[in-house]
């Protein structure tokens, strides 16, 4: 697996750690005479300048604002367009060949608004007609391998794609209606995930139809109720069970499932630059002291994370003290485990995390999606 499909299990983490911070001169929508509240944000390159500009709507006042960056961490406002009394819901997706892309977002009368940005002006290009029903989430992405995206809109118990043409948007398929309530959805490397209180869905478009997409035994699974395909997948619900985790992924995986909130103003590891997509989780369990990083300074966090190094970080979130007791751990290959880590395997061990039923504890091997969900969901428990 690829690392932009290991991202969709952080999909949340980007909204979080954003790092976004106006100009002083700018502090806030009321200095700059903007009206409304913030509805939706998302960052996307609209112009094709290689440069992701910020993308604003709001309610109350249904505009949206696109700002550029002018320095780091300094946005200035580009332009800004009335849609209606609210907007939200922002996407941006490639929905023409050979054209910028294009800003998709929902209005109060219940229609799809398309917008473009040519780096100076937003303009209005489209509209759908409006839904009878009301539009409760979109998607937008490739559902066909064209290169060009299609946009979902979910509505209360059903789905509908559709694809932008000269005459504007057309159905590709027929509406899809199911017996629950949709809470989420969300595409990913083709496929569309969809979110009901208790199970995730998985489509694929094949041949004008919706087709149901089954996953193997070797991917792992949630017990959790399921808020939003982003919360409910970022304990690795669509990930192989054998799937490898660097130290960065599994920190933040820990981080996540402790609820830390993500830091976006400490600056602890020479090796992780602000943007780094889970600088924010890595840097929380850093101030709550679940890892201190190297000597030098790093953390290296694209590096292998060691099964006993994970057990170490999980025993430390957790609250469990390292053991004070002495002897070796029923592993025929104990003597390999770090003496830095020992006091939190025998931990560990007391706690019924780990135990002996496997003749190897293979300390220094690298860590699995599977079995840091294992651990985790046990630790968990005892909680």
């Amino acid at each position: 697996m690829n690392k932009k499909s290991k991202l969709v299990l952080f999909f949340i983490v980007g909204l979080l750690v954003i790092n976004f911070s106006l100009p002083v001169e700018a502090a806030s929508f009321s200095d700059l005479g903007l009206g409304g509240e913030i509805n939706g944000l998302i960052e996307a390159d609209l112009d094709g300048d290689l440069m992701e500009e910020l993308i604003v709507t709001t309610s109350l006042e249904g505009y949206v604002y696109v700002f550029k960056l002018k320095e780091k961490n300094e946005y200035v406002l580009a332009d800004a367009k009335f849609i209606g009394s609210w907007v939200n819901q922002p996407r941006v997706g490639r929905l023409v060949k050979n054209r910028l892309p294009k800003l998709v977002a929902v209005n109060n009368l219940n229609q799809l608004i398309v917008l473009e940005f040519d780096g100076k002006e937003l303009k209005l290009v489209g509209s759908s007609t409006p839904y009878e029903e009301e539009i409760k989430r979109i998607a937008i992405g490739d559902l066909n391998g064209d290169n060009l995206d299609e946009v979902v809109i979910g509505f209360e118990q059903s789905l509908l794609v559709l694809e932008l043409t000269p005459d504007g948007f057309v159905a590709v398929c027929e509406e899809e209606r199911y017996d629950q309530v949709i809470i989420d959805i969300l595409i990913n490397q083709g496929n569309i995930i969809v979110a009901f209180s208790e199970e995730l869905l998985f489509l694929s478009l094949e041949d004008g139809a919706l087709e149901r997409v089954e996953l193997s035994d070797g991917f792992l699974y949630q017990e959790e109720p399921i808020l939003s395909v982003s919360k409910s997948i970022k304990w690795g619900d669509i990930f192989p069970a054998e799937e490898l985790l660097t130290r960065g992924e599994g920190i933040a995986l820990i981080s996540l499932a402790y609820k830390l909130q993500p830091q976006i103003n400490g600056n602890y590891f020479t090796d992780l630059p602000a943007n780094f997509y889970l600088a924010g989780l890595i840097n929380a369990a850093y101030e709550k002291g679940l890892v201190s990083g190297y000597p030098d300074g790093r953390i290296r966090p694209d590096r292998p994370l060691s099964r006993q190094e994970y057990l170490v970080i999980l025993c430390r979130a957790a609250g469990i003290e390292p053991s004070n007791l002495v002897g070796d751990l029923p592993y025929s290959d104990w003597d390999s485990c770090g003496d830095w880590a020992k006091s939190y395997l025998r931990a560990a061990w007391d706690k019924g995390i780990i135990d002996g039923k496997d003749v190897l504890l293979r300390p220094q091997a690298q860590i699995s999606w599977g079995e840091a969900n294992n651990w985790l969901l046990k630790t968990l428990k005892k909680q």
